[in-house]
């Protein structure tokens, strides 16, 4: 973790675009300084992403249209996923929904999961502990964790436990305990 405040007031001057309190507390955090609440353009590590940013009041937010990849590969896991969110919000804290386009292919293998991962991800919702997602899927695998028990075998399967799922060829609706 980076040392607060060290050198930050000297080289980073307040700015309404490319310089809020977001990009402090990122800056902290991970030693970067992006903010997804203004437009903006980034590549960082395995995460490279554009878009508007998204405007907030308070108790509703709204994600302006976003494009991004990401890549990861360690010990448990090899992902690569590619995406664009087209609009995005969230009220209340409790209510979450996007109109999105991803698409990822990756191995898990760790964790309590044993998985093949490929399929393009669309629409989702989420209002409090219930969740929709929306898609088409192949993933292949049994997980056996924290989160519960689970089987899926071409995109169809369940999962029982703190996340309770079922899901049909990538479409789920689940409950989160």
């Amino acid at each position: 973790m980076r040392s607060v405040g060290t050198n930050w007031k000297d080289t980073h001057p307040f700015a309404i675009i490319n310089n809020l309190s977001e990009h402090f507390a990122k800056w902290c955090r991970y030693g970067t300084d992006i903010c997804n609440q203004s437009p903006h353009l980034s590549f960082h590590d395995n995460h490279a992403s554009v878009g508007l940013g998204k405007v907030e009041t308070g108790l509703l937010s709204l994600k302006l249209p976003n494009a991004y990849t990401t890549a990861q590969n360690n010990s448990n896991s090899t992902n690569f996923k590619v995406g664009a969110e087209l609009v995005g919000g969230e009220a209340f804290g409790a209510v979450k929904w996007s109109a999105q386009a991803a698409a990822d292919a990756g191995i898990d293998h760790g964790n309590g999961k044993h998985a093949i991962n490929i399929g393009v991800d669309g629409p989702q919702a989420q209002v409090g502990p219930l969740e929709c997602k929306s898609g088409i899927r192949a993933d292949t695998g049994i997980n056996c964790n924290k989160n519960g028990l689970g089987i899926t075998i071409l995109g169809t399967g369940f999962q029982i436990g703190r996340k309770t799922k079922v899901s049909l060829l990538g479409s789920s609706v689940g409950i989160n305990f």
